[in-house]
């Protein structure tokens, strides 16, 4: 996996002419100019700050009200939805991007998320330690159990978390069996991280930021930066007295920002506030722990990504092809086309999805970094500096990485009418070959066989 700071040569952004804006008369007639990339930002692009980023590109925003034209024929589509019907990713051409992966929901909700991990760390047990003891209930509802004496209590602390919900909804800390023998809903119930490291006596977790451009092989890339999110309350270790409070157990942006002693960054630099950067964040461990420790931090929190991703990689890949690989071409029985020049398969080799993920960490004070969950739909709301600076530089570096240009619809048809053409050619040649197969194998009467020219697409068999 690549860390993502600068985007790689040749991506958009490097070349002016492909990312120039139209001239207004195009504009003005609806049509997009030879040389834009154009960004379908409808009613489900929810954030201002995708669509600032694709302009500062250089790219042209097609919205809600534009013609259904422009909207189908845009290069990027973006979907600020948790689901994302087959309809839809069966409508994007070889040539269009999607910022969302089918089969990406198996590592997006705590559910299935739990399961992948605890399959792969049966078989691999050193490498997958990185998640908390997970526990679906209530289909493990019965080994869940085990854990708590016969009065119904444990000495461990559980934080249970509805599979589907977000922003802190549902939420509670336990160490009670009855608050989960009626649940109603699919939960998870994750061991509690008892000693986790503070910054100014409170618990922080970090969102991390990875950008996954294709399945098949694998690509990532980590960005080097991201958020870090504090709690309002000085942190205690849970107790029968706080373990409701929210501000002290619970790290969630949503639930803190309502607390009166949330604190407010005027600007992006100062990091002293109830959100910071991670920048900041490893400057001050290296200051704390030394260099060597926030290198050897940051580089574990990039194998724990990989590694997350890598736990459904095998079902990611079978879902993209089930939906992607329907619509391409068969090349049985085609002619071999001649060397140089773009074919259909360079055309159709690039990925059409891509995917922004938030990926949550916690850190303990020995400095071990534990996953807690992954989001397929990160919050891009910019409510203060920190977030404006971060969020922009993930998203425009995102769509430079995704390697876009405003030719790509053009030369994957170019592509796909040069194969239509050899198609068409090996149609025929096989029924020129099958009608002199016929001839030579039924002489007529009185007739000698005579040896038949050879055709000009083979050699000759004689």
């Amino acid at each position: 996996m690549r860390d993502e700071e600068q985007a790689p040569p040749g991506t958009m952004g490097d070349n002016d002419s492909s990312s120039s804006c139209c001239p207004s008369s195009a504009k003005k007639r609806g049509a997009r100019a030879p040389g834009e990339v154009a960004f379908l930002a409808g009613e489900a692009c929810c954030y201002s700050v995708t669509r600032r980023s694709a302009q500062a590109l250089g790219w042209t925003l097609v919205g809600e009200f534009d013609r259904e034209s422009r909207k189908r024929n845009c290069h990027v589509v973006w979907i600020d939805r948790s689901f994302v019907s087959d309809k839809l990713f069966l409508s994007i051409q070889p040539w269009q991007r999607i910022n969302h992966f089918p089969g990406m929901i198996n590592i997006c909700r705590k559910a299935r998320l739990a399961q992948s991990l605890e399959v792969m760390r049966r078989q691999f047990p050193k490498e997958f330690s990185f998640y908390p003891n997970t526990y679906v209930l209530p289909h493990a509802y019965a080994s869940f159990k085990t854990l708590f004496s016969s009065s119904g209590s444990c000495k461990d602390t559980f934080i249970v978390k509805p599979d589907g919900a977000a922003q802190g909804k549902g939420i509670f800390l336990t160490r009670r069996i009855e608050d989960v023998e009626n649940l109603g809903t699919v939960c998870v119930a994750q061991q509690y991280i008892r000693n986790p490291l503070l910054i100014d006596r409170k618990k922080f977790d970090l969102r991390i930021y990875v950008l996954v451009t294709s399945c098949s092989p694998l690509r990532m890339y980590l960005f080097r930066d991201g958020l870090v999110r504090l709690c309002t309350e000085e942190y205690k270790r849970p107790s029968t007295s706080n373990i409701k409070d929210r501000c002290m157990h619970l790290t969630n942006y949503s639930v803190n920002k309502r607390s009166d002693k949330y604190e407010r960054d005027e600007e992006s630099t100062t990091n002293s506030g109830s959100k910071r950067s991670i920048c900041w964040l490893l400057s001050w461990l290296s200051q704390k722990k030394g260099p060597g420790a926030a290198k050897r931090l940051w580089s574990r929190i990039g194998d724990i990504s990989v590694l997350t991703v890598l736990s459904i990689l095998p079902t990611l890949q079978r879902e993209y092809a089930a939906v992607f690989n329907k619509a391409l071409p068969s090349h049985e029985e085609l002619p071999s086309e001649p060397q140089g020049g773009e074919t259909l398969d360079d055309s159709t080799s690039c990925s059409r999805c891509f995917e922004l993920l938030g990926i949550d960490i916690m850190i303990d004070s020995s400095m071990n970094p534990s996953l807690i969950e992954v989001n397929h739909l990160p919050s891009w709301a910019t409510d203060s500096p920190v977030d404006e600076e971060i969020k922009s530089r993930v998203i425009t570096q995102a769509l430079r990485a995704i390697n876009v240009d405003a030719n790509d619809r053009r030369r994957y048809e170019q592509a796909k009418r040069k194969q239509s053409r050899w198609r068409l050619g090996g149609k025929q040649h096989r029924k020129q070959t099958s009608a002199a197969d016929s001839a030579q194998a039924a002489p007529r009467q009185g007739h000698t066989t005579k040896p038949r020219p050879s055709n000009h697409f083979f050699e000759s068999n004689s």
